[in-house]
């Protein structure tokens, strides 16, 4: 039986609370009798000498109290688990995604490395000009060095095998 399973079994036999407590010898204020009992009735759960301050944890201790403790950490144990598991399930699609994107950067280092069959160039007006790559293989180059702010206008057309 775990430390929480006994505190719950003594919580559970012992009398309900919610307690009180008052001191019944006033001539000490810090080490005096001090009774608790159970608020509402003349019960007394302990009458002994202990000081104010520890009488009222007693008190403030009861087993409705500790009751109620103890479902609000069986409540935070079962959100962490919902968490936990939450964490794993992302974890696993970062996983999945992290091994797809090395597989699609393989692909596309593969396809740049492939040599183009034409350019293809924005002309600024909305239209295309395209152009083989046979007798063009510096296309590519020499427009970027002729319009650097344009550079990216420039894109090889390449000819992909079918899957």
């Amino acid at each position: 039986m775990s430390k929480w399973e006994e505190l719950e079994k003594a919580a559970k036999a012992a009398t309900p609370g919610p307690w009180g407590h008052e001191e019944i010898d006033p001539t000490d204020p810090e080490w005096g009798a001090s009774e608790v009992f159970t608020e509402g009735s003349d019960n007394y759960v302990a009458t002994h000498v202990c000081s104010v301050k520890d009488a009222a944890y007693i008190a403030a201790a009861n087993p409705s109290a500790i009751l109620e403790l103890l479902a609000e950490l069986d409540a935070l144990k079962a959100e962490l688990e919902g968490w936990k598991q939450a964490a794993k399930t992302w974890e696993n699609e970062a996983e999945r995604r992290s091994d797809r994107y090395v597989k699609c950067a393989a692909e596309l280092d593969r396809i740049r490395a492939m040599e183009p069959v034409a350019w293809r160039t924005f002309d600024g007006e909305g239209g295309y000009d395209y152009r083989t790559y046979d007798m063009n293989e510096d296309y590519a180059e020499d427009y970027a060095k002729r319009n650097p702010k344009y550079a990216h206008w420039v894109e090889p057309l390449i000819t992909l095998e079918k899957p």
